[in-house]
């Protein structure tokens, strides 16, 4: 029996970069691997051989992975180097949380944001702290890379291994794209929740409903974007309506303040709706995703709206290519408000009408928890 060892500080189906691989856990061992989890906290109902919890210091926000890092590097080198135990068959680390895995898996491109940074430039603190932190995420992946390859490298998209590429050419890397369950997220569901859910959040028919989805990294994922396009519209289609779905409520002040000291008529047509379970039925409620990012690996949130048939509105980011069929499920914006308004306004009006197409490259959870384990098998 294969020994697997996992390391990655949640082990948890919330944890967007580990939602995949824990959907996928009772596959894996089903196919004869023994799990060993490294990490903080995993799901309490996720059955494993062995899980060791590394204990957790006080959070300090953004330092604790590297305390995490560290703490797991050495506990390697004692199990493996001075205590001499045998050491597993394989290791699966989310990207840099361990020095040479066996596969390491890339959910996010500190090359590509780092980049994006510098074009939209430091403006706040807040700003210049991201940055900061996203070098030494940037650092500690090229060292890595360099110095400590993993045996494989698995990006969620076909833009973030060819950054990894970039990075080093002979480097082993493949395409996993992130999965989604479509037992939730399906075009059944738009029909089955919309009509209820629109009532609830109060939009009728004449509303054109765009949801814009985050649980943080407002400033990379657009959203001011998102508000000053939708605020444009209102000028030539008032029944326009921006839903922003997730965030914590100190995000949400601080985001409504900034907003409405701005377009003090914001509450006619944005709404917030805080953290929530039942993403599908904000799908079915919508209109389409407006999602203006600068910079992401394949978002979640993409795959999903595209399973529930929602029109998709999307700037050119890493992993956006995996699911725009740009014309018939949706349409590429431009990182400006003013034309984002306009292809919105083609929507609204009916001159650019959808197709039903099919999902281009995100996999279902089956499909996921198959090509993982032939990666490990592969390896083995």
């Amino acid at each position: 029996m294969p020994r697997l060892l996992v390391i990655e500080p949640f082990c948890m189906r919330s944890t967007p970069s580990m939602k995949g691989f824990m959907n996928a856990l009772p596959a894996i061992r089903s196919a004869g691997f023994e799990v060993e989890m490294w990490c903080w906290r995993k799901d309490e109902d996720a059955a494993v051989d062995r899980h060791v919890a590394i204990p957790v210091w006080p959070h300090i926000h953004t330092i604790s992975i590297y305390i995490f890092i560290a703490m797991v590097s050495l506990r390697a080198f004692w199990v493996f180097t001075v205590l001499r135990r045998p050491k597993p068959d394989l290791s699966y680390a989310i990207a840099w949380t361990f020095p040479v895995p066996d596969i390491c898996h890339v959910h996010f491109s500190q090359w590509d944001w780092g980049e994006k940074m510098r074009i939209l430039g430091i403006k706040t603190f807040k700003d210049a702290f991201h940055a900061c932190t996203n070098f030494i995420g940037l650092s500690l992946g090229r060292l890595y890379i360099h110095c400590w390859p993993a045996r494989r490298y698995l990006a969620v998209s076909s833009a973030v291994a060819a950054d990894l590429l970039n990075e080093q050419s002979g480097l082993n890397v493949g395409v996993l794209p992130n999965a989604f369950d479509p037992g939730r997220f399906n075009l059944e569901c738009r029909s089955k929740y919309r009509e209820q859910k629109r009532k609830e959040l109060g939009y009728d028919e004449s509303h054109s409903v765009f949801l814009f989805a985050s649980i943080g990294h407002y400033r990379r994922k657009g959203f001011d974007l998102a508000i000053d396009a939708i605020a444009l519209l209102q000028q030539q289609h008032p029944g326009t309506r921006l839903l922003v779905v997730g965030g914590s409520p100190d995000a949400i002040a601080t985001l409504h303040q900034r907003v409405a000291s701005k377009h003090p008529d914001c509450d006619t047509w944005l709404k917030f709706t805080g953290t929530i379970s039942d993403m599908e039925r904000y799908y079915a409620a919508a209109d389409g995703l407006l999602f203006p990012s600068y910079s992401e690996a394949f978002a979640l949130v993409e795959i999903e709206a595209a399973a529930c048939g929602l029109p998709l509105f999307l700037t050119k980011h890493h992993g956006s290519e995996m699911v725009m069929e740009d014309g018939k499920n949706g349409l590429w914006i431009d990182f400006e408000p003013e034309k984002i308004a306009t292809t919105l306004a083609d929507y609204i009006s009916g001159r650019w009408k959808p197709i039903p197409t099919p999902l281009k490259s995100a996999l279902d959870s089956e499909a996921y928890a198959k090509r993982l384990i032939a990666e490990f098998n592969a390896l083995l």
